[in-house]
């Protein structure tokens, strides 16, 4: 006579638990449930004045690097802004995270019209920069001669690992 023997109900349940655990640390991995950084608030816009810090590397813009500013002061709050070599118009905004102080990269992205052989085109310029989560930043472009403007709509866009934070439109004139 054989003798079956009975299921356990810990070694089932425990088998049970680790499968699931297992499918679900697949499906849902911990680096994408966290999210350090989640939203920007917007603290002004417009025309600004600032200083020369130095300059950054930044392979995907026209000039292949970015004037880093130091002091920054808002001179007109306004989503109008007139062309014109000197002429320097951003945002200033504060990171949303759980983590206050804690730095994050920032995809910065400026997006403009271009007119390439009569015809219009959309320019992008980025870079990406650290920002600390909580303190308030500055992005901004800066017209460092009448050739590279082009009048219309610009937008400065920022991400954090591929979710965008803030947008913001200004119109060059």
């Amino acid at each position: 006579m054989s003798q079956h023997s009975k299921p356990n109900f810990k070694n089932i349940v425990l088998t049970n638990t680790l499968i699931t655990l297992v499918v679900f640390g697949l499906l849902f991995p911990l680096n994408a449930m966290a999210i350090d950084c989640y939203g920007a608030d917007m603290v002004d816009y417009g025309i600004y004045e600032t200083d020369f810090h130095k300059w950054k590397n930044a392979p995907n813009t026209d000039e292949g690097k970015i004037e880093l500013v130091g002091k920054r002061q808002l001179l007109r709050l306004t989503e109008y802004i007139p062309g014109g070599a000197g002429t320097q118009f951003g945002i200033r905004y504060v990171l949303n995270g759980d983590e206050e102080g804690k730095q994050v990269d920032i995809l910065v992205k400026v997006v403009h019209s271009a007119t390439v052989n009569r015809q219009e085109m959309s320019h992008v310029n980025e870079w990406v920069t650290k920002k600390k989560i909580g303190g308030t930043d500055f992005d901004g472009w800066k017209f460092k001669s009448e050739s590279e403007l082009n009048r219309g709509n610009w937008i400065i866009q920022l991400y954090h690992e591929g979710m965008m934070l803030a947008e913001k439109s200004f119109y060059v004139y």
